[in-house]
């Protein structure tokens, strides 16, 4: 062999070597790489944009706890509460507002709950019936509910208590109106456990989690770093894999080639 061989030979060596480790170090980012790119191209098939984490690590991780306040009261045998924007009764979602929830109580075979605007008729299984506002006669500027010793619903507004008819249809001024008004309770232990888990698990869609387990976001800022590293090095082991192979191939047709000009005799 001439001495001239033995460098690119050398050369070779130490690019397969290279090609080998690079290879077995960016193995495990290369399948996560190609196991969420499959997932987030077929992400209806998969429902991930309607399946939600309820890993509380996960949940920690981007930020999703429970409101500071939760307001809650106990309707009958039953409890209204609300988390952040979303109104449950018992572990039913009942609906979303941005208003606070002032209290509730149950009245002809209803729910009524009165918001600071608004008045939300509810089934005792928490269907909507009815959102009664200002336009319907609900006065402005709510802050209780409760009700009379007549048994009528009587509201603490902007300009002081008014009283509705037995239809809930017409308002009107009730000063001296004996009124019982509604109380905040803490939820039960084991409600508010389930309420919690209700709530933050239905905050974080797992389509988000594959998109950022994808983009390395998941694990903080240097996780993006960590991603593009892996793109680099996948780059590196095309062009290293395509240079070894050319150099093979032209070695052996370099031997192919010796062959047929040298034939043994």
């Amino acid at each position: 062999m001439s001495r001239h061989k033995k460098p690119r030979i050398k050369k070779l060596r130490s690019m397969y070597i290279w090609h080998r480790y690079i290879g077995v170090s960016a193995a495990l980012l290369v399948v996560i790489l190609a196991i969420t790119g499959l997932m987030l191209n077929h992400t209806g098939k998969l429902q991930l944009d309607s399946r939600y984490v309820s890993n509380n690590w996960l949940l920690d991780q981007y930020g999703i706890r429970a409101p500071a306040n939760i307001r809650s009261y106990r309707v009958e045998n039953h409890w209204l509460s609300q988390w952040g924007e979303r109104l449950f009764l018992d572990q039913t979602g009942v609906g979303v507002t941005q208003e606070k929830l002032l209290g509730a109580l149950y009245y002809e075979g209803m729910l009524v709950v009165a918001l600071d605007s608004e008045v939300w008729l509810l089934t005792p299984q928490g269907e909507l019936i009815e959102k009664l506002g200002g336009n319907e006669g609900i006065p402005a500027g709510m802050s209780a509910i409760g009700l009379t010793d007549e048994g009528r619903v009587a509201v603490m507004a902007a300009h002081g208590v008014y009283t509705a008819d037995r239809d809930l249809v017409i308002w009107h001024d009730a000063p001296e109106a004996i009124t019982v008004w509604i109380d905040s309770e803490d939820l039960p232990a084991g409600l508010h456990q389930r309420l919690l888990e209700k709530y933050r698990g239905q905050g974080l869609p797992l389509e988000r989690v594959i998109l950022d387990l994808h983009s390395g976001r998941l694990f903080g800022r240097y996780g993006i770093y960590v991603m593009d590293a892996a793109a680099v090095l996948m780059l590196f082991l095309a062009f290293s894999g395509s240079w070894i192979w050319g150099i093979r191939h032209i070695r052996n047709r370099q031997k192919k080639m010796q062959a047929h000009h040298n034939p043994k005799h």
